[in-house]
């Protein structure tokens, strides 16, 4: 059963075009690089909230 299945795939009919395939892992990575570059923007963000809140946490800023 499993071998008639994947002779079915092997077949031409049952093929996608690779031009949509190409475009479609294109969009892919694309879209994966855009969520990359965001994920670092916003880590950036992070890091830059942490370090002020620890500042103004020692510097008793908080307090006054």
């Amino acid at each position: 059963m499993l071998a008639k299945a994947f002779q079915r795939l092997k077949s031409p009919s049952h093929h996608f075009p690779k031009k949509k395939i190409d475009a479609y892992l294109n969009s892919l990575q694309e879209k994966v690089e855009k969520l990359k570059k965001l994920q670092e923007e916003q880590l950036k963000d992070l890091e830059e909230l942490k370090k002020s809140i620890l500042e103004k946490a020692f510097s008793d800023e908080w307090i006054k």
